[in-house]
């Protein structure tokens, strides 16, 4: 299943992506536990592509051309 991120989404992933599902994952994590608590669009933000990355297999996102969305 293909997992389609919104332009808002990709951007934090183009930033936030590591070389493995995992590693992005864990990135997002520590972006949202550093960022303050009044940024909350830009934690739900975060919580958002964490759970389609959650909801993706290590072979769909080695797979993904991240940057190619924008």
């Amino acid at each position: 299943m293909k997992m389609e991120f919104d332009e808002d989404e990709s951007l934090i992933l183009m930033i936030y992506a590591g070389e493995t599902r995992e590693e992005t994952i864990a990135a997002l994590r520590g972006m949202i536990y550093k960022t303050a608590t009044d940024e909350a669009e830009l934690r739900e933000l975060g919580s958002s592509v964490i759970g389609k990355l959650e909801r993706m297999t290590d072979e769909e996102f080695a797979a993904m051309d991240i940057y190619a969305a924008m």
